[in-house]
């Protein structure tokens, strides 16, 4: 049983490539609702809630489960923990000690592709484990709680990325978190999705623009911790073409209008800096002084 064409019975589709839709509804009642045609479970970014076929028929179509039984027959409970565990970023935090995180400091050609210097990988502690690469984790009290794993050869396109936590740990709800203890008055936040992307932009706009903050979301929803981090600080938020991107922009939408001082740069940025890409961390250092250029003749924060 396919959730993408049961869905295709009760809701307009958007096709976002490789087997993913998004629900396109008008009403906006199911805003970020994304299917995964390959795994048949959707996610609901809105309110952070997954499921497969049955969570879907009755939490998002709104059936009872005897019609369900009625109209689809006994669709079993989806394996939903194995699915994530295969296509989508795990969080296996509790099967890991400190010691199976951390590994040896150093720089290899996977970093060198994606554009990090030596120099800026040894500020982020930037750790390789062969061709694969581990990013520390730190929580508010600066201590090590585990690290975003990127597996530069992975079996899995889900398997790419992993954040791995130590022990009960969490994690925190920015990154690098210890970077926040360096805002001072005239800080500017920079805030992007990905751990790749703030690298870059410390690299190459922070010399341009000395009191710029990069911090990344971590591709998670914004926290009401992270926005008392932030409430005095001006934001200049430049978000992913994607559907976290989206997800972010609605929490930062509801920010502003609590009076914080937000500047949001959505997939438009991508067409206004002239390139094709639509992740910070894809662009040359030329495209990227290039749109923090066009952002600080138009905008009125930087």
């Amino acid at each position: 049983m396919n959730i993408v064409e049961i869905a295709r019975q009760y809701f307009q589709l958007e096709s976002k490539g490789n087997g993913i839709y998004q629900i396109i509804n008008p009403s906006g009642e199911f805003d970020s609702v994304v299917l995964w045609e390959e795994t048949n479970t959707y996610r609901r970014f809105s309110i952070s809630k997954s499921g497969g076929i049955r969570e879907f028929l009755k939490y998002i179509v709104g059936l009872p489960d005897n019609e369900i039984e009625a109209d689809y027959g006994n669709v079993e409970q989806d394996n939903l923990v194995k699915a994530l565990r295969r296509y989508s970023k795990t969080k296996q935090d509790t099967d890991y000690s400190l010691q199976d995180i951390i590994y040896e400091p150093g720089y290899n050609s996977y970093i060198e592709s994606r554009m990090i210097s030596e120099k800026t990988a040894a500020y982020y502690n930037l750790e390789i484990n062969g061709k694969d690469v581990s990013i520390p984790l730190y929580n508010r009290t600066k201590n090590r709680v585990g690290s975003l794993y990127r597996n530069a050869n992975p079996d899995l396109k889900g398997d790419r990325y992993r954040t791995q936590l130590a022990g009960n740990n969490e994690k925190p709800c920015v990154w690098p978190f210890p970077e926040l203890y360096k805002m001072k008055g005239n800080t500017k936040v920079v805030l992007v999705e990905g751990a790749w992307s703030v690298m870059r932009v410390h690299q190459v706009i922070k010399p341009l623009y000395p009191n710029i903050l990069p911090l990344a979301t971590l591709g998670t929803n914004l926290t009401s911790e992270l926005k008392e981090y932030l409430q005095d600080f001006p934001v200049i938020a430049i978000l992913d073409d994607d559907i976290g991107g989206n997800g972010v922009s609605n929490t930062l939408r509801k920010w502003r209008n609590s009076k914080m001082k937000i500047e949001m740069y959505l997939p438009t940025w991508s067409a206004l800096s002239n390139v094709q890409s639509s992740y910070v961390d894809d662009l040359s250092d030329r495209a990227l002084i290039k749109l923090f250029a066009h952002i600080a003749q138009v905008g009125s924060i930087l």
